[in-house]
Parts: structure tokens; sequence; C-alpha cells
């Protein structure tokens, strides 16, 4: 796997990965007991 590809994979996982983090601190999410349990 070239270098590039790599990077390319990390940083959409990066970015997949911190959309619950990003809606628990800017969204209702952190009112919702389960969501908020399921980000923690």
């Amino acid at each position: 796997m070239k270098a590039s590809v790599e990077r390319k994979i990390i940083r959409w996982l990066h970015i997949i990965l911190s959309i619950p983090i990003v809606g628990f601190i800017y969204g209702p999410v952190a009112d919702i007991y389960y969501a908020a349990l399921t980000v923690r």
C-alpha cells in the first residue's frame, strides 16, 4: 500500500470517528443519556 493511500484512509477514519465527539460537544447529544454514554 502506498503511503498516500494510507494517509487518505487514516484521514477519513479520523473524520468519521470524530463526528460523534463533535456532536457530543456542540449538539443536543449531551442531553440524551444513551447517546452520551455511547460517545463517552
